[in-house]
C-alpha cells in the first residue's frame, strides 16, 4: 500500500504518511485504516503527510472525499491537517477542507512544514 501510520501515545497523534501516485479510493482505504488501527484513540490529532504523494482529486472528488471525512468525524474528535508540498495540492486539499466543513469536519491544511512541525508539538487537553 502507497501508505503507512506512525501512532504516537505520549503526543496524542496519528501520521498517515502518503506516498507515490493514489486516488480517492486509497486516499479512503488509507482513512479506513487508521479507524481500524486497535491504539488509535478519536481524541488523537492526525497528520495526513501528503507531500511525497501525487494526489490531484477532481472537484467532485473533493467533495465525495470532504462528505466521507464529515461521514467518519465521530472517529476525530481533535485536529485533522493535511501537509502538501505544491500551490496545486494546497489548492486541492483547501477545497477538500471547505467541503469536509459542510459536513461538520474540522480539517487544517498547511503547505509549510515548518508550520504543521509547530501544530504537531502543540498541548493537546
Amino acid at each position: 500500500m502507497p501508505f503507512f501510520y506512525i501512532i504516537s501515545k505520549k503526543r496524542r497523534l496519528a501520521v498517515i504518511m502518503v506516498y507515490g501516485l493514489i486516488d480517492l479510493t486509497t486516499f479512503k482505504t488509507a482513512i479506513v485504516g487508521l479507524i481500524a488501527i486497535p491504539n488509535f484513540y478519536p481524541g488523537y490529532r492526525v497528520l495526513i503527510d501528503l507531500r511525497r504523494a501525487n494526489f490531484q482529486p477532481s472537484a467532485a472528488e473533493a467533495n465525495t472525499l470532504g462528505l466521507f471525512l464529515g461521514q467518519n468525524r465521530g472517529f476525530f474528535k481533535n485536529q485533522v491537517a493535511v501537509v502538501v508540498t505544491s500551490t496545486l495540492a494546497y489548492g486541492l486539499a483547501r477545497m477538500t477542507s471547505i467541503y469536509a466543513g459542510l459536513a461538520n469536519f474540522n480539517m487544517m491544511v498547511f503547505h509549510d512544514h515548518k508550520e504543521v512541525t509547530m501544530w504537531i508539538k502543540q498541548d493537546v487537553h
